[in-house]
């Protein structure tokens, strides 16, 4: 590994600051619905020019916009990778049309997020000719597409030929890291709390409410959802996990700037030179629009909990 490389691979260790764990400063999931979405596509060409993607997404809505990118890592030169956002409710094939009518090929990808800790960014001396970070993370599968490595996960982004299991199974693998049965514990989770509410004229029997818990459960980026049914207060855990849709993305705490991320690999297209990791700008999080769905067609309404029930990390 040569010194330029060593000192990029501590860089983004010391970027990743021990507090995963801790709750974010604000209330990351409020019961309200959200106007835009963020979705993740790779685009395949040698340049690819937003001039030609803009008025594609400007027919989604007004909303809609590269949030970021287009960048792309010397390992695929072919695959840049945006992340866009629209109108939450523009669905996935209207998205990935105007993508594509926009670049010509366009896949659009899924996203699980790895908490991590200082210290724990251990890879394998491979010698003077090691890709960077990011390379070799992309280069665990041929479903991955881009890697981001932010002050409270990783984020590893692919096509829909592998799922989160796999992912941190390999990532796991290019670390030297022991096998683990139980791969979700180190996923990016967070818990809300949410007050229900029903019409004066409704009786609330608890077996709607087991139902209502059932159909929150098959929902993307839920893992576990309980109703107490004598306060009417629902308890959520919502895991980045194989998400295809993301809410408004919040910005995690950045470290002070002397340790900010560097790192090799990854240009963005227009404007040449080096996208270091870190460059996201931000975490995404579960969309809550399909929950409140859920609730609002069981004939309730979702309330704030209160300031009891701020927004914490499930750990």
């Amino acid at each position: 590994m040569t010194a330029a490389q060593l000192a990029a691979l501590l860089a983004l260790s010391t970027a990743l600051v021990p507090g995963p764990r801790q709750a974010p400063t604000e209330d990351l999931y409020p019961p309200a619905r959200v106007d835009t979405a963020i979705r993740f596509y790779t685009l395949d060409g040698g340049e690819v020019e937003l001039g030609k993607l803009e008025p594609a997404l400007a027919e989604l809505g007004e909303d809609a916009s590269v949030l970021y990118g287009p960048v792309n890592a010397p390992s695929r030169p072919q695959d840049w990778f945006v992340a866009v956002q629209m109108p939450a409710t523009v669905d996935a094939k209207t998205a990935l049309k105007a993508m594509k009518k926009g670049t010509g090929r366009a896949e659009q990808l899924l996203c699980t997020a790895m908490t991590f800790e200082l210290g724990d960014l251990k890879l394998p001396n491979q010698g003077p000719r090691v890709g960077s970070v990011r390379d070799q993370v992309i280069g665990m599968a041929s479903e991955m597409r881009w890697a981001e490595l932010t002050p409270v996960a990783v984020l590893f982004f692919y096509t829909d030929g592998i799922d989160a299991e796999d992912v941190i199974d390999r990532f796991d693998k290019l670390r030297g890291a022991k096998p683990r049965s139980e791969y979700e514990r180190d996923l990016l989770e967070h818990t809300a709390i949410w007050n229900l509410s029903a019409p004066p004229e409704m009786e609330v029997r608890k077996t709607a409410l087991r139902k209502l818990e059932k159909s929150l459960l098959k929902l993307d980026g839920v893992v576990r959802a309980s109703i107490d049914p004598d306060m009417l207060r629902l308890y959520l855990t919502l895991r980045i996990e194989d998400l295809a849709v993301s809410g408004p993305g919040w910005v995690p705490p950045r470290p002070p700037a002397d340790e900010d991320a560097g790192g090799e690999g990854g240009g963005r297209a227009g404007r040449g030179g080096a996208a270091g990791a870190g460059e996201i700008g931000f975490v995404p999080r579960v969309l809550v629009n399909t929950i409140l769905d859920e609730i609002e067609d069981a004939g309730l309404q979702a309330e704030d909990e209160g300031a009891s029930g701020e927004t914490e990390e499930s750990r």
